[in-house]
């Protein structure tokens, strides 16, 4: 079923891609930064902090653009939108790609039981007319605490499970595999009090 079954396949499939992978990623995040000066420069003219869970998302917008710019050009890769305009690159109708953030610990700061999620990772789905799923990818990156690029790894997942990578930029060893999409949502705790009704006097 799957068309890439290690790291070394990985990397023979998409070792020619890693600079426009490490370029999207790095240019997105300074784009957001000097977007961020402009404004505080010269719209407000005052100091403003950046706070991260603003920069993220600006972060992700402008890689996702970055990434359309270095992609659409090259043979062929597919650029396309998914839900929630989320960018998608597909490679020679065989792989599709799509860039997320990671936290420091490898997990992925989102949860993996949205429709989106879902879709992207069981592909079979949509295997109506006997053409072979894509292979799903992440284009996984963390950021360091000074907020600058730390790595950048290429994840092929099945379902919720990580099955190979390959490090296309800056990785220090750690084994990335061991990663949790999302984390398990935790039970209310709910006192014996809340639950109880107030009683009020009848006038």
């Amino acid at each position: 079923m799957f068309l890439l079954h290690s790291s070394e396949d990985a990397h023979a499939f998409f070792g020619e891609y890693r600079q426009p992978f490490m370029d999207a990623v790095e240019l997105g995040i300074r784009d957001c930064d000097e977007c961020h000066a402009h404004y505080t420069q010269n719209i407000v003219r005052d100091a403003i902090t950046h706070p991260a869970t603003y920069r993220t998302h600006d972060i992700h917008y402008r890689v996702q653009v970055r990434a359309e710019q270095m992609f659409k050009n090259i043979p062929g890769v597919r650029t396309e939108y998914g839900p929630n305009n989320s960018l998608v690159l597909v490679f020679d109708d065989k792989a599709h790609v799509r860039f997320q953030k990671l936290n420091p610990d490898f997990k992925f700061p989102t949860t993996n039981m949205t429709k989106r999620e879902q879709d992207f990772r069981n592909p079979s789905a949509t295997n109506l007319f006997g053409q072979l799923p894509l292979e799903c990818v992440y284009a996984a990156y963390r950021l360091r605490s000074d907020g600058m690029l730390r790595d950048l790894y290429l994840m092929g997942m099945d379902q919720n499970e990580g099955k190979w990578t390959y490090n296309v930029g800056r990785g220090q060893g750690e084994d990335p595999l061991n990663i949790d999409f999302g984390q398990a949502p935790v039970a209310p705790v709910v006192t014996p009090d809340e639950l109880a009704r107030v009683r009020r006097n009848a006038s």
